[in-house]
This record gives C-alpha cells, structure tokens and sequence, in this order.
C-alpha cells in the first residue's frame, strides 16, 4: 500500500480471507491515519519529453513519452498541445501504470513484439499488456549511492559539478546522468564524457 499516493487522513483497512474450501471469514478492519507530511514537500518532481525530439517533422499517430519522476511519488502528468491540455490519468489513450517495472517482452523469440510482462513494485502481482512496441528509459535514479560521503551530491542524488565536470575533490570529475538532472540523453551523456575526458587531461598535465 503506497501511503505517498493518498492524501493525509484516517482510513479503514478491511480484509477479507478464504481458505480452500471457499469458507469466507472477515477480519476485524483496522483504522489509520496516514501522516506523510507532504504540506511540507516543497521539492517539484522532474521531468523531460523523451518522444518525440525536438524539430522531428511527425505526422498521424504520434507516442508521446515522458520521463517523470519525484523524491516521494509522482501523481499525474498532464499533456498540452498548444495550451490545450489532456490529463493523462482521466483521458484515452493515455494510461499509465504506476509502481511498475518491465519484466519480460513478449513474442521475441518470434521476431515481433506482441506484449509486456509487468510486475507490480509493491504488491508482486504481474500481469501482461498486450503492445507492439517498447521504448526503455534509463537513468530516472543517479548511480551514486558509493560516492555518498566522499563527493558533493545535491538532495536528489546527483553529483555537483562546476566549472564543467569539476567535482569537489581535485582530479575527480563527473559526467553524464550521474550529474545531469534535465536532459539525461544518451548524446549529452557522451558530450560530458568528452568535457570530462578533456577536464582530466588537462589536470593531469598542469599537474606535472
């Protein structure tokens, strides 16, 4: 039960439970009160049009894929074309499935996508949606988890740089989603690795 997606107040918890023989038995609900504090949540999620890029000539049915993501939960992403906006949780053909990751695509082994098998990140429970093609985005969380401690890393994970790829230790540098929370593309990763290629270089020159 993601608490992050309700808002602050007192709810009931019912269950009921059955054995094999299908004999019913309904458990006493439990009251709670859900407390996350989010009044206090002043930090915005981020987000980027991954699809489709920018200047791209498009025309017929178009995907429009987004990359979303907040330090507590996201709860809606809402398109506009032109100032005319589509929520995308009310509105067809938009559907998103929160709390959820890829586990197998389905029908490669005949040449074609024919669907997606989907895991439930909080319940377990997978299910199958029947699609034709997947696009897979990367890098919604910095892989900086063993640096924590040792270089200067801003409230959402990412690594500080200044001054190009320069980190806060001498002859350390960074580059690409480590340190990139807006574009986080392939093609910018490699033009920061090249910036931090260049950066170390001339480090260890000037060094000598």
């Amino acid at each position: 039960w993601n608490t992050l997606l309700y808002v602050d107040d007192h709810y009931s918890i019912y269950v009921i439970v059955r054995d094999m023989s299908n004999n019913l038995t309904t458990v006493p609900p439990v009251n709670v009160i859900i407390d996350n504090n989010l009044q206090n949540d002043v930090t915005p999620p981020t987000g980027s049009i991954v699809s489709p890029p920018a200047g791209l000539t498009v025309s017929g049915n178009v995907d429009i894929i987004i990359s979303a993501s907040d330090n507590r939960a996201m709860d809606q992403v809402a398109f506009s074309i032109d100032g005319t906006y589509i929520i995308s949780d009310d509105e067809a053909p938009y559907h998103y499935s929160w709390d959820t990751t890829l586990e197998e695509i389905l029908g490669i082994d005949e040449g074609e996508v024919k669907g997606a098998k989907l895991r439930n990140l909080n319940t377990s429970e997978t299910s199958t949606m029947a699609i034709d093609g997947i696009f897979l985005a990367i890098g919604h969380k910095p892989n900086t988890d063993p640096f924590i401690g040792q270089i200067d890393i801003n409230d959402e994970g990412y690594i500080v740089t200044n001054n190009g790829t320069k980190t806060n230790i001498p002859g350390v540098f960074a580059c690409g989603d480590v340190q990139d929370w807006v574009y986080r593309q392939a093609i910018t990763a490699a033009g920061t690795g090249c910036m931090a290629a260049i950066d170390a270089e001339h480090f260890l020159v000037d060094d000598d």
